[in-house]
Parts: structure tokens; sequence; C-alpha cells
């Protein structure tokens, strides 16, 4: 089924909208582009007693069709937690309504901490699981207003109502494969091509002991990293400063995920190197794969991920540290590892078509 109608659509993010971009903003940015109008609204930020006062909410346009909207929680949620959180979710939804006109919305909602109720609209609501929230108090109460939940792994399914859920992996930007030429070769300028990459925080969760071998194991080769420096504890914070500090390792820190294209598009390899835990960190859905995949990188990972079909054919999971940077030692050095997925294997995995599964579910 094809839909025609554009619709006014609320993304309800727990991640601000930025440089870095998660699938929250991916899907507010595609779904804008496909003409329907976009509110993206931030969560707020910490909580000051000034916030008791505050009423107003601040819009910026993107473009045309998306506004990036701003605002603040009247009440601390952490100190009486349920009530505080109904009159918060109250407030805020008559804030809304002074800037939304329309009647009829969706919500479309990735944060599970706020909005467990709405007020002031008619409304059809999207809850978009990305992590493990069942833990969370707002989790149970969401999952029954919901008329749609869309899991991101299938590892949830069992977690939520089978009648009402859909399991839909992370997608590809429309605009990924899109490539300036001029712009590719001033990057390509600075940073060469050939070498391996990871994208992503570095925080105590990402194996530096890891990444370290790895660099030493290919010291012709350079090791890019992509992404902001995360939590860490001073012993991990150490081994960062370690690693960043060999010869061949790049550190480039934040880079707009809008030109990250330009950065995967010279890769060799790129990694997923998360330390290895209990069942193999089932629940981590990284959406750096697709974004290699997107650029016909080929991947060694410590994770389990949910593409089976291109386990060892593309994606390489590997939990130990030997045979993890004994295939990237080898991938790396391979001919014939920029082979090209068809054309009709990355449509499927674009947003787009994601957005369309989604919204004719809703209706259904």
């Amino acid at each position: 089924m094809i839909r025609k109608k554009h619709q006014t659509i609320v993304v309800v993010s727990n991640e601000p909208w930025g440089e870095v971009w998660f699938s929250k903003q991916h899907y507010a940015y595609e779904l804008a582009k496909m003409g329907h109008i976009v509110y993206f609204l931030n969560s707020p930020a910490k909580w000051e007693f000034q916030n008791l006062f505050k009423f107003k909410i601040y819009k910026r346009h993107i473009n045309a069709n998306l506004l990036v909207l701003d605002y603040y929680s009247q009440f601390p949620i952490r100190v009486i937690p349920s009530l505080f959180s109904l009159i918060n979710d109250f407030i805020n939804s008559w804030k809304l309504k002074k800037i939304i006109s329309e009647e009829h919305v969706v919500f479309w909602q990735f944060d599970p901490f706020r909005f467990a109720s709405l007020f002031f609209f008619k409304n059809k609501r999207i809850y978009h699981v990305v992590d493990p929230y069942g833990h969370l108090p707002n989790d149970k109460k969401i999952i029954k207003k919901a008329d749609l939940i869309v899991l991101v792994s299938e590892y949830y399914d069992s977690l939520y109502p089978r009648d009402k859920s859909m399991v839909i992996g992370h997608g590809i930007g429309s605009e990924e494969q899109k490539i300036d030429q001029q712009r590719l070769e001033k990057v390509q300028e600075q940073i060469g091509t050939g070498y391996i990459i990871f994208v992503g925080t570095i925080s105590c969760d990402v194996d530096i002991d890891l990444i370290s071998e790895l660099a030493k194991a290919i010291p012709k080769i350079d090791l890019i990293i992509i992404g902001p420096a995360g939590k860490m504890n001073d012993k991990e914070h150490i081994k960062f400063q370690s690693l960043i500090g060999q010869s061949n390792v790049k550190l480039l820190g934040v880079i707009n995920s809008r030109d990250l294209k330009y950065y995967l598009e010279g890769a060799s390899l790129g990694i997923v190197p998360y330390k290895i835990q209990m069942k193999g960190n089932i629940h981590r859905t990284p959406l750096k794969i697709m974004s290699y995949l997107a650029h016909n990188i080929p991947i060694v990972s410590t994770l389990n991920y949910e593409l089976k079909e291109f386990e060892n054919k593309w994606i390489y999971t590997r939990n130990d540290h030997r045979l993890f940077i004994h295939e990237c030692k080898y991938l790396v050095n391979a001919r014939d590892q920029k082979k090209k997925f068809s054309e009709s294997s990355i449509e499927e995995l674009k947003y787009p078509k994601l957005i369309e599964k989604i919204l004719n579910k809703l209706e259904s």
C-alpha cells in the first residue's frame, strides 16, 4: 500500500538534535524529506529551580518541514516520579498544543522517560524501542497507550505484546550514497584511503584493549576513530590516551552525521569492538553497522548482529581478540573486499522503505 497523505508527526527524542545523529534524528529528517511536517522534540535540559517558571517552547527550523523544539520540564521527576511525571506531561502537552495547531498528530516516541501521558491531541502513538527499556517505570505505561510498537531488535520481541508490535532494524539514509566528488577528494587528501574505521562514542563499553592490539598488529595501516569521548573511568581513560598516542591511530572526534559518508567512503574495513559480555551483547544494535554496509565496507564485530543474511559474507562476528585481529588483517588486505551490494538490497534498508512499512502498519 502506498501512502499519499502527509501527516503532522512529533518525534519525541531522548537524544538532542546535533552533530551526531542517532536513529531518531534520521527518522525525523527522512520523514520531513518525504513531505510530512515534523516537530523534533528534544529532551529537556537538566532540572533547575528556575524551570518552575519556564513555560516557553523554543523552536528552530532545520528545513521547511522540520522544526526542532526545546523546552523545560517544570518538576524534577526523580523526587516524586509518578506524580511529577504526570504533571510535567500535562503542562508540556499544553505547551506543545500552543505550537502545533493540528488536532490529529502522530507521536513517534523514542523517549521512554517522558510523555507517558499525552493531553490536548487526538493522536496515534508509535513507541520506538531502540534500547532495553523494560526496567523503566514508564515503559509499561507507554506500551498500554501505544497504537504500534516498533522494536529495533528481535531480542525485544518476547518482551512486548505481539499483537501491536513489529521488528524493524536500523536503516540507511536516503542520501548516504550521494557523494560529492570534490568534497570526497578533499577528505581523502587529508586522511588517505585504505584505512580501518571505527565510528562511535569511546566509552566504558568499547574494548580499548582490543583496538590497541589491532593497531599494533597493523602498523602500516591507519586506524581512524570518529566520535566523541564518552564516560570512562580513570583506568579506561589512561588506556584511551595510550591508544591515541599510537602513530597509526587517528582520532578525528565528532564529524557531522551528514558528512560522515565522506570518511566512510575511503575505508577498507569497519570495526565494532565492544567488550565481550554474557549473551554476546545481543541487546546492542549499533547504527554504525548500517553506515558501514551503505559504503560496501566489510565489518568485523564482537556483536552478534541480526543481519543473518550478511553473516560471514559481509559481517564477521569474532568474539575473541585473536580471531578478531586475524579476521581484520585478512579482510583489510583482501583484493575483492570492495565488492558491492545490489542496489535492491540497499534500497530495502533505506529509511523511506522502513517508514512506509511502519506508517502502513500504524494504519492497518
